[in-house]
């Protein structure tokens, strides 16, 4: 093996910093029902719709042909304007599994921009959004 030479490109330049909106989940918790919302997928429909509003994120997917999904999960301390944004759940979970048993705080600027979920300083993960039919 070899080391290869040069400078790491400046990543931070991907993460977006002016996000308005801002919550705190456990993780487990946050899995599980993205999980759960997850079932009722397709390939035409993949992805989870994510409605921040009040005290309430409600995680919810459909299918045509199986149906509809719509987990709700509670929340507290949530900052910003309601918000509805579709992510790739598979995504989410497998990062979510990384942080597992710690509280993942999710901030996001509109449904066409990236989320960030962040653990303390030491873990960003940035999740470009879909769109939800």
């Amino acid at each position: 093996t070899s080391l290869v030479e040069g400078t790491f490109p400046p990543f931070e330049d991907v993460i977006p910093k002016d996000q308005d909106k801002r919550v705190t989940f456990d993780a487990a918790d946050l899995a599980t029902a993205i999980r759960r919302a997850a079932l009722l997928t397709n390939e035409e429909s993949k992805g989870v719709r994510f409605t921040f509003k009040g005290d309430m994120l409600v995680v919810s997917s459909r299918a045509p042909e199986m149906g509809e999904a719509e987990i709700r999960v509670p929340m507290s301390g949530y900052v910003g304007d309601a918000i509805e944004i579709g992510f790739q759940p598979a995504f989410i979970v497998d990062a979510l599994k990384v942080i597992d048993g710690q509280q993942v705080m999710i901030e996001m600027r509109s449904p066409q921009k990236p989320g960030v979920f962040k653990v303390g300083q030491e873990f960003t993960y940035v999740v470009m959004p879909v769109n939800v039919v």
